[in-house]
């Protein structure tokens, strides 16, 4: 959870530059491989293109807007794909990169199938709202 706290706090004082003075406190309370991470997380944003800075402020902007289940089960997933070794996760990636690559109806039909198999399928259709890519 501090991790996920760190990730936003970085966010937030990039989004939001006003808020950095707000969030010294916190700095201070953070060992020094926090804000080791930090500092490294601020080196890779300061290489990005301003397109992919604005990719991941809108991420970041998405993900706020998620109900609390939604941010939650989000959450759960990346600490599970975080706890797989480095040949799992590129395999995940993989599978994904391929389905990706289908074309829409097929994603969509897989989908389908795999919350009927799963039991998600909720009243109304597809968990977001249409046009939302994730």
């Amino acid at each position: 959870m501090l991790r996920t706290k760190i990730g936003v706090l970085f966010l937030l004082a990039l989004a939001v530059p006003s808020l950095a003075d707000e969030n010294q406190e916190f700095w201070g309370k953070l060992s020094d491989a926090d804000k080791e991470r930090v500092r490294e997380n601020f080196d890779r944003w300061k290489k990005m293109s301003p397109s992919e800075k604005r990719s991941l402020r809108g991420n970041y902007e998405k993900f706020q807007s998620l109900s609390p289940e939604d941010r939650g089960r989000i959450f759960k997933n990346y600490e599970r794909f975080k706890s797989l070794s480095p040949d799992e996760r590129e395999g995940v990636r993989n599978r994904f990169d391929r389905f990706r690559s289908l074309p829409r109806e097929e994603r969509e039909s897989r989908l389908q199938r795999f919350r009927e198999r799963r039991g998600l399928e909720r009243p109304g259709g597809s968990r977001f709202p249409a046009g939302r890519r994730w």
